[in-house]
């Protein structure tokens, strides 16, 4: 979270990431921002049950005044002391007991009369068609967006999203046409709690007496940990299938940008919020490093749980077995973990299962197999698997900003305000919308952007259900739309918290000096210049910078405190900046609920009175998109204030950011902002483009 009046933050300090050939990639130039090294998104312990969903039906938690706290201060130096500050509040009204969790997605054969319509239907399809007894075939890997972007000209088409995917495996379960599913993975680069949805969904498949097939010739704990919902694995015998356990890590640029003459002069608040050490330290602070080992732990034991339970194994042996981390794949075939077979030699099994005719005619032919393209084009309505009630999903992914929804290159996809209060204020006044579900993936954003949807998806819980349904990454600014629900949904894998602020304004004094650039500036009024560049903070300017940073702090926890009828002090507690797992999250009251979408779909059911057994139907609520301009980025970058030379302005940087250390994706939409913002005014002045070239050479390690 960030303030409402100082520059924009900063961004993660450390990565934690698989060890296997499809780990992290290496810092880089991009659009004359540093990336940051890629990180894996973490899961958790399991989450303890949560309130029911009846709580959602009394008077909203946030209508009752917050508690009273402290507030942990530090400025931007790495050696820098906390102190608490007081800020008294009376204590908010306790949220009821926790209830159990609704059992969801839980396959029922498709019977009786819906049968009968489901074969009327499939009958008449014609856009639809698919052969019988076909199997499902396709690849699958990189970010699982939450859902495809419109595609834009002169771009390459979207990456296949977990709405498609999971859409697809459960409509096959129910699809009579469809016999199999075969899953080519390839390198994941989402977190964990996208890969939990999709396991989900894939034991939903496989409960419908239908197998599914997997193959890779490479990999890492990721795609092996989604090959565990599969009925058979397979993996060419000179496969580079790599297990070698998890790492964590951070990499820091003070020192970078010292050499080149930038100050960047960084305050957070809380104590854990490491976004902006990346920037102000020169190596990892006490409070990262054990928020980095509590991760590291979590995720370590739940992957060696996960494949002991999958192959029968005890967990010391499959821990002993990582600790060999052998690369050949004939141990891990002589140990169970998969078979060997070449790509050829799985299409003619499958050939063998699925094609009409005798053997030779069978593998002659190509397989029987529909895409998931031409898949996707099947309904819920053409299998009967859709109800009267109507519950509305809005799915809210990306950095958070002002305005429209759109792209950027330098933070990837924007969630603007302006589209999601309309979104939201549209499902408000739809009186067939019975309930919504909110599914968040996001890292944060503008602080007031963040505050303004905070508003209008509270206004919508007071007139029907919603239901926080998080994915990879609901931190910060994410967290902050989610806690203005009643119930908040969280996968174990799920990133979240981050309460905390952070603001950060680079000084490019010394680094002017250097390429000989010069600027005078004349203002009228005491703290007009307060983000000029060319020079550090004045002593009242970087009070004031200070006080709107508290401010920040403080009016994040308050809201935080009143929504999770928690007091001030218990909640800031658990906020001061830290980043949580699901099931840490859950036990500290952050989070209601463990589960995925379709656990949210349930408790929304629950809260609308709709009875348990009854089918619903679900409707995706679209985005306007903003136009051509905003979908290929011009409109997120005239947003975030880049200017015409292709760099960030310092004017843009008086509405600050709240992003988190994490984004789903495995990589740092606010380091590229923030390096970007450092950086960018010396691209285009004499010597500018060299000095950037030089810290660029520095951090890579190239002399």
């Amino acid at each position: 979270m960030a303030s409402s009046s100082p520059p924009r933050c900063a961004l993660s300090a450390f990565v934690i990431t698989p060890v296997g050939v499809s780990g992290g990639t290496p810092p880089r130039l991009q659009s004359a921002a540093i990336s940051a090294t890629r990180s894996a998104a973490l899961w958790g312990s399991t989450l303890a049950a949560a309130p029911s969903l009846r709580a959602a039906r009394q008077p909203a938690p946030w209508q009752s005044a917050g508690g009273r706290g402290g507030i942990v201060m530090a400025d931007e130096s790495p050696s820098a002391s906390t102190a608490v500050v007081e800020v008294p509040a009376p204590p908010p009204a306790k949220r009821p007991p926790p209830g159990p969790t609704p059992a969801a997605l839980t396959y029922t054969k498709t019977t009786g009369f819906r049968r009968f319509l489901q074969s009327w239907r499939l009958a008449r399809v014609v856009r639809s068609r698919v052969a019988k007894n076909s199997i499902l075939a396709f690849s699958l890997g990189g970010s699982l967006p939450e859902t495809s972007p419109p595609w834009v000209p002169l771009r390459p088409q979207p990456a296949t999203s977990l709405e498609s995917v999971t859409n697809a495996l459960r409509h096959a379960a129910h699809d009579p046409r469809v016999s199999a599913v075969f899953l080519r993975l390839t390198g994941f680069q989402c977190g964990w709690a996208k890969l939990q949805e999709l396991r989900r969904h894939l034991d939903y498949f496989r409960a419908s007496d239908k197998k599914v097939t997997v193959y890779m010739e490479t990999g890492a704990e990721k795609e092996y940990y989604v090959s565990l919902s599969a009925d058979e694995v397979f993996v060419p015998p000179t496969g580079m299938l790599v297990l070698r356990g998890f790492m964590g890590g951070g990499s820091f640029l003070r020192g970078v940008l010292e050499k080149v003459g930038i100050d960047p002069q960084v305050q957070r608040r809380g104590a854990y919020k490491s976004a902006g050490d990346q920037l102000a330290r020169t190596d990892m602070s006490d409070a990262q490093r054990e928020v980095v080992e509590s991760m590291l732990d979590a995720t370590y034991e739940r992957f060696i749980a996960a494949v002991a339970e999958a192959k029968g194994k005890d967990p010391a042996e499959v821990k002993a077995f990582l600790d060999r981390a052998p690369f050949e794949m004939e141990e891990y075939a002589d140990a169970g973990f998969f078979e060997l077979k070449y790509e050829d030699e799985v299409l003619d099994m499958l050939k063998r299962r699925h094609n009409d005719g005798d053997e030779a005619k069978q593998l002659k032919a190509p397989l029987k197999s529909v895409s998931l393209r031409k898949y996707d084009r099947v309904t819920d309505k053409l299998l009967a698997l859709s109800g009267k009630e109507r519950v509305a999903i809005v799915r809210a992914s990306g950095a958070i900003t002002s305005g429209q929804n759109g792209s950027s290159p330098v933070m990837g996809a924007t969630l603007g305000s302006e589209s999601v209060v309309a979104v939201i204020r549209k499902l408000r006044l739809n009186d067939k919308i019975k309930a919504v579900v909110l599914r968040i993936d996001s890292p944060g954003g503008s602080a007031l952007a963040s505050d303004v949807m905070w508003r209008e998806i509270r206004k919508c819980c007071e007139v029907k259900p919603v239901i926080a349904s998080m994915s990879d990454v609901a931190a910060s600014g994410g967290y902050y739309m989610a806690m203005a629900c009643p119930t908040i949904v969280a996968e174990a894998g799920t990133i979240t918290g981050s309460i905390g602020v952070i603001t950060a304004k680079p000084s490019l004094k010394k680094a002017y000096e250097r390429i000989g650039y010069n600027k005078e500036t004349y203002s009228r009024g005491a703290l007009a210049e307060l983000l000029v560049d060319d020079r550090p903070f004045s002593e009242e300017e970087a009070d004031y910078f200070s006080r709107s940073t508290d401010a920040a702090y403080k009016s994040f926890v308050t809201k935080c405190a009143e929504s999770r009828g928690m007091t001030y002090e218990e909640l800031h507690a658990v906020a001061q900046g830290r980043v949580w797992l699901g099931g840490q999250a859950s036990s500290r009251g952050l989070v209601d609920h463990e589960g995925g979408l379709w656990t949210a779909v349930e408790l929304a059911k629950q809260a609308a009175e709709i009875p348990a057994e009854a089918t619903v139907k679900l409707v995706e609520a679209r985005f306007g998109g903003g136009g051509l301009l905003a979908r290929l980025g011009v409109g997120a970058f005239a947003d975030a204030g880049v200017s015409g030379g292709g760099g960030v302005s310092m004017s843009s940087l008086s509405e600050p950011l709240a992003l988190t250390e994490f984004d789903g994706s495995g990589e740092s939409p606010l380091m590229r902002l923030m390096a970007s913002a450092l950086v960018a005014p010396l691209i285009g002045l004499p010597g500018g483009g060299k000095l950037v070239g030089d810290a660029m050479r520095t951090f890579m390690g190239h002399k």
